[in-house]
């Protein structure tokens, strides 16, 4: 298997990544005359907003960052229960196989 065969789920989660910030972004700019869109969820959805840009980034890019925060959001993922710690172990399993960390630069 050739690099970009194995590395195309990453790169379809990178795009997702980078496509749910600017919709996140646009779904932010409709709600901010709403009431009840409070100060600490803005704060929430930025932070939410960056992490996603900048792990799709880094995925795009192929930087160590970037697998560095695609491993946090799998991590992450196993609190989703029922669902997330199959989903987890599966990329897990995927990333360990075909050695996707070395990579990375």
């Amino acid at each position: 298997m050739s690099n970009n065969d194995v590395l195309k789920p990453i790169n379809y989660f990178s795009y997702f990544c980078i496509l749910t910030s600017i919709l996140v972004i646009i779904i932010h700019f409709v709600l901010l005359s709403d009431p009840a869109y409070s100060i600490e969820f803005k704060v929430f959805v930025f932070i939410n907003i960056f992490y996603y840009f900048f792990v799709g980034l880094g995925l795009i890019l192929k930087r160590k960052w970037g697998y560095y925060g695609l491993m946090t959001f799998i991590y992450v993922l196993y609190l989703a229960i029922p669902v997330g710690p199959y989903f987890a172990r599966r990329v897990l399993k995927y990333i360990e196989r075909n050695d996707i960390k070395n990579m990375f630069r």
